[in-house]
């Protein structure tokens, strides 16, 4: 009996010495990176300088918040706004970072590379938004565009280079068939950005100026399936 008595209390103690002396796990926690998930459709809070990723390679980053609102006990001639201006990168565009910028009461709601950008709520430090892709048929491309005008200063004077830099132009534009008939109008916002989806084939895109001046160039396009362009147009305001 003593025999199995200290036969068993050698197995134990050898059990003992092996978990004194293996190796112990330090138990510390795994670090594990979970991607920031973001969906369309539903808000998304931006700090100043903060950006966010979204599915199908867009990303955004809000650069700043600009305040044009009125001071206390000065009177304006307009009550002024807060707007946020946004950089965004999409991969289906080159990867070409381009601005958007979105105000509490002038374009609430921009277009840009396929998708819509619409502010719900901003403060001076944060804005948020809500992106929405937008459905482009197989069989139709989109158009965004830029319309500026100028020059607007008679003679640029040293120091006074960007009070005289050319100005969104709001204006009602005729999309054309190459053939020259009328296919529909659209108007640029007051930031001189629009944005349309047309059928594949070739268009002409004319601003309607019904004054000799000012004169705006015309731009000839010839879309593919799922193309999504932009253009720049310039107006001369014939100052001179």
């Amino acid at each position: 009996m003593k025999k199995y008595t200290l036969i068993i209390m050698m197995f134990l103690v050898g059990i003992a010495g092996y978990l004194y002396t293996s190796p112990k796990s330090d138990n510390k926690p795994v670090d594990v990176i979970i991607p920031e998930e973001k969906e369309y459709g539903s808000p998304i809070v931006f700090n100043i300088n903060q950006t966010k990723n979204l599915d199908g390679g867009l990303k955004l980053t809000l650069i700043e918040i600009n305040d044009s609102r009125c001071p206390k006990n000065v009177v304006c001639v307009w009550a002024g706004e807060l707007s946020a201006v946004f950089k965004i990168i999409d991969s289906k565009s080159d990867n070409v970072p381009k601005e958007i910028r979105l105000g509490i009461i002038t374009s609430r709601s921009v277009n840009e590379s396929g998708y819509t950008f619409k502010l719900e709520t901003i403060t001076e430090k944060t804005a948020t938004i809500i992106i929405a892709k937008n459905e482009i048929s197989i069989n139709e491309s989109e158009v965004s565009g830029f319309i500026h005008i100028g020059p607007v200063c008679p003679v640029v004077q040293l120091g006074k280079e960007e009070e005289c830099m050319d100005r969104p132009f709001p204006t009602k534009i005729g999309i054309y068939t190459s053939g020259q008939k009328l296919h529909k109008t659209i108007n640029s916002d007051k930031e001189g950005k629009f944005t349309t989806e047309l059928p594949v084939g070739k268009w002409i895109i004319r601003p309607q100026i019904s004054n000799a001046l000012p004169r705006c160039e015309e731009k000839n396009l010839e879309l593919i399936a799922g193309q999504h362009i932009n253009i720049d147009i310039s107006c001369d305001s014939g100052i001179r």
